[in-house]
């Protein structure tokens, strides 16, 4: 809803592809609608396989309420692809502001500047990816990841 609500007071070009399902696709079609916003947005559903819209899209947003991982975007952030997403302890315990622009959640209107700062000043938002894929290989490379659960099974 929030993303929604921020795109609809973005003055500039966009388009939206939103890959995954859920319980609220259909009021989020709606909302949408209301918005006047529904012909911008591609609703592709769940996929095997995301890797292409990672590697084609310009920006990738997670305005969550509350995230546990975020899966999703730690595959956004090791595909280079720039990020906004909400400022939440899970997503800071891995990106600070230097490799992701993190906003407040709920807070459609500073998500909706944060989109367009991000595409306005893509240069950045860019080195900011550039900075998150390092992040994400360094913490969760297959090896760190091994080495951290041997550590853990050595301390057990």
């Amino acid at each position: 809803e929030v993303l929604l609500d921020a795109l609809a007071l973005l003055h500039r070009p966009w388009f939206l592809t939103i890959v995954g399902d859920g319980p609220l696709r259909l009021s989020l079609q709606r909302q949408s609608e209301r918005l006047g916003i529904a012909p911008r947005i591609r609703w592709v559903g769940a996929v095997n396989d995301p890797s292409y819209f990672l590697t084609t899209a310009d920006l990738f947003c997670m305005p969550s309420w509350h995230e546990g991982q975020g899966i999703a975007l730690l595959e956004a952030a090791a595909s280079r692809l720039p990020a906004v997403a909400s400022d939440l302890p899970a997503i800071r315990e891995v990106f600070d502001r230097r490799s992701m622009v993190l906003v407040p959640p709920g807070d459609s209107e500073s998500l909706s500047r944060a989109i367009h700062q991000s595409l306005t000043q893509y240069t950045e938002a860019l080195d900011r990816a550039d900075l998150a894929a390092r992040v994400v290989r360094e913490r969760f490379s297959i090896q760190t990841v091994a080495k951290a659960y041997q550590h853990l099974y050595m301390s057990l």
